[in-house]
């Protein structure tokens, strides 16, 4: 699921994924 771009900009990568894993949180607990 990685492009260039996210290569690119692994801050932005790990920004989206820490994005992801707050909005998955409420629908875990």
């Amino acid at each position: 699921m990685m492009d260039d771009n996210d290569k690119a900009n692994p801050k932005k990568a790990q920004q989206d994924l820490d994005r992801i894993m707050v909005d998955s949180r409420p629908a875990l607990e």
